[in-house]
């Protein structure tokens, strides 16, 4: 059975740094990312059923941060390889506004 040329990884550039294992750090990174996101979407859907009054005043929150989660995730693949972000700290303020620290004090 042969496999579809298309679904083959793309050659690293020689002099790549690579992940502990074998990987490259941002590859590792969003395979982190896309699993947190399962876990998003399941948590959503437990806590839907299980606790509605949590979810009705969370919800928007939680949807909204899946939601950036999947633009960040879809940015990612839409680089071509070796290629950066163009603007990471935008990605950062986006999910601070989402995701408040409370003041512990």
């Amino acid at each position: 059975m042969d496999r579809d040329p298309g679904l083959r990884r793309r050659p690293r550039p020689p002099g790549t740094v690579t992940h502990r294992t074998g990987r490259c750090p941002a590859v590792a990174l969003t395979q982190q990312l896309q699993f947190g996101l399962v876990g998003v979407a399941r948590t959503g859907i437990d806590s839907a059923t299980e606790d509605p009054k949590w979810t009705g005043a969370h919800w928007p929150t939680h949807a909204a941060t899946a939601h950036l989660g999947y633009d960040l995730l879809a940015a990612y693949w839409e680089l071509p390889p070796g290629a950066l972000l163009a603007d990471p700290d935008r990605w950062d303020a986006a999910f601070d506004a989402l995701t408040p620290i409370s003041d512990t004090r």
